[in-house]
């Protein structure tokens, strides 16, 4: 099908966005719209902003101007790749740092996260890649925090139920509520500045140098971000949390964090979760390795409550574990051990003899 009146894409929009925008332009409906594109009445059911096939893009290739490259790059799958080069990414998975939409369905449990700033108008509305990336708690456009719910009814926020009649993407879709009228929160500065540095590195493949990584790529930053969120997890059911946040001068967080515990993985955090966590995240990256490192010792955390906590490997948290204990109840890989002489060739004869008596 021919997509007659084709939208320009704005800057790292994500696929299902400009869909929503080209089936409002066309006098459509998103899921009228998509029916005819792909000749599928459940596209909307299926998370195909983290990966499509190709046979289904080049459906739509054939009815606009777009590239196959140009739809791939409106998806998350080339930005996992760069953290996860030589992991195959199966679409039946959770990905890593790739918040779910967690669908049944055509409904979304979790939804979509959007800024009520970029959704001004039909012409404006724009849902960017790095809203689905969970380092992302606000937009990094008008540095608040991104909003998931209808405010006065509590529905999740889904523009693709949008309605011919009434094409208007800042409208709840249950309730009729305009969006733009949410109450805003401005975002914490350091999880922002943070957060823009981990985009830099995602999207402009630019590394801030004073990272304290044992290599400064990608990948190696990724990894060891990932791991240390889980340690964070697993350190905060343990009773040396306080301690480690007053070493980072966040002791002031005990009662958030206690009020907000969780056991869900980083990426299916509720928002507020999730930038307590990169908080923390971010005073550990302002230090030096060796200054992490000191902190891990001093407050004797085990090799497995650092290390073992991911099924990721990073050289970072190689080193970080180095010195650490294998676990709590053993002894210290660099404990005493009682050393073992060989016993002489006469020996061995002697007691080679008192075994054959005992045959």
């Amino acid at each position: 099908m021919k997509i007659v009146i084709e939208p320009k894409t704005y800057n790292n929009e994500i696929l299902s966005s400009w869909l929503i925008r080209s089936s409002i332009l066309n006098g459509s409906e998103p899921s009228s719209w998509t029916t005819m594109i792909f000749n599928d009445n459940k596209f909307w059911s299926k998370d195909f902003d983290r990966f499509t096939e190709d046979k289904e893009l080049i459906k739509l290739v054939k009815g606009s101007t777009k590239s196959l490259q140009e739809l791939k790059d409106m998806t998350l799958e080339p930005l996992v790749k760069k953290i996860l080069p030589l992991e195959e990414l199966s679409p039946k998975k959770a990905w890593t740092f790739i918040i779910s939409t967690g669908k049944r369905g055509a409904y979304k449990r979790n939804g979509t996260y959007f800024c009520p700033l970029c959704i001004e108008n039909e012409n404006s509305f724009n849902l960017r890649r790095e809203f689905r990336l969970a380092w992302n708690t606000s937009c990094s456009i008008h540095k608040i925090n991104l909003l998931q719910k209808c405010q006065k009814c509590n529905t999740i926020f889904t523009p693709n139920k949008i309605k011919f009649d009434n094409a208007k993407p800042f409208l709840c879709t249950n309730c009729g509520y305009d969006l733009r009228n949410s109450d805003i929160k401005g975002t914490n500065k350091e999880v922002y500045v943070f957060q823009e540095k981990l985009n830099n590195a995602i999207f402009k493949e630019e590394i801030d140098q004073n990272f304290p990584l044992v290599e400064k790529n990608i990948e190696e930053l990724f990894k060891t971000l990932r791991i240390l969120l889980s340690f964070l997890r697993a350190l905060f059911k343990t009773n040396k949390g306080i301690k480690f946040l007053e070493k980072l001068n966040l002791e002031h967080m005990e009662e958030d964090l206690g009020k907000n515990k969780t056991s869900d993985n980083f990426e299916d955090m509720e928002l507020e979760n999730r930038e307590m966590y990169l908080l923390i995240v971010s005073r550990l990256f302002n230090l030096k390795l060796h200054a992490i490192k000191d902190i891990f010792e001093e407050l004797k955390f085990s090799y497995k409550l650092v290390a073992k906590q991911s099924t990721l490997k990073s050289q970072t948290i190689d080193y970080l574990a180095s010195n650490l204990e294998i676990n709590f109840k053993n002894k210290s890989v660099t404990g005493t051990y009682k050393e073992i002489i060989p016993k002489s060739a006469k020996e061995v004869k002697i007691l080679f003899e008192e075994l054959k008596k005992c045959l």
